[in-house]
């Protein structure tokens, strides 16, 4: 059979002949970081049927045509470090650098030290929904302690709240910014509507009905 052989380095997906193919990992990025002649290594004392072609159930036969076809042994290593062995005459197709890689990833976001009762649901769901509607991907919140209990006596756990809320209220954030902005605006249309009101009141006319503004979600605004 043909034999292809990758350049060194070359990383992506592989595919590989039966019965090869079973020792790959499904959906993982190789790298190939050997290739070694089938006459170089039996020179150099090794076994290569013994330790490849046989352990695969493939007869001496295969393993001789191999030989006479100048087959490499490719080592193709994986991001876990495991290591498949494959002759090139077993490699169907390598990686032309095409792939895109795709990664699990955790978002570690330390609180430092807070009391057990501090209830963590709201910003669990916020920072969900924070997750979804950016890149929107889902995803479950779930604290996790990484540290024994640290005791504080009365006065410091009600120090440590006070700065805690402290900081919520003189909070600088995008998020703390778009809220106050968010209040000043509700409160600029109700006296705007108050005063509308008035001055229609002192022209004797009969106010209007707020308009009312639909808003995200479904819900209304007058």
């Amino acid at each position: 059979m043909a034999a292809i052989t990758p350049q060194m380095g070359a990383a992506g997906i592989y595919t590989l002949k039966a019965p090869w193919n079973a020792d790959l990992l499904v959906n993982t990025q190789y790298t190939c970081v050997a290739i070694r002649n089938l006459s170089e290594i039996v020179a150099n004392g090794g076994d290569p049927f013994t330790d490849y072609y046989a352990v695969h159930n493939l007869d001496q036969s295969v393993y001789n045509t191999d030989v006479q076809n100048g087959v490499s042994m490719v080592s193709l290593q994986a991001s876990d470090n495991s290591i498949v062995e494959v002759p090139t005459s077993y490699i169907a197709a390598f990686p032309d650098g095409g792939g895109v890689p795709y990664r699990v990833v955790l978002l570690s976001v330390p609180l430092g030290s807070i009391p057990d009762s501090l209830d963590l649901s709201a910003i669990s769901a916020k920072v969900a929904a924070d997750v979804q509607d950016i890149i929107g991907v889902t995803c479950t919140v779930r604290p996790v302690v990484v540290s024994n209990a640290l005791l504080l006596s009365t006065t410091d756990a009600a120090a440590a709240e006070t700065a805690r809320q402290a900081n919520i209220t003189n909070s600088t954030t995008d998020y703390a910014l778009y809220q106050q902005a968010l209040s000043d605006l509700t409160a600029a249309q109700q006296k705007i509507s108050e005063l509308e009101s008035y001055i229609l009141t002192l022209q004797g006319a009969t106010p209007p009905v707020p308009p009312v503004t639909q808003l995200p979600g479904g819900t209304s605004s007058s």
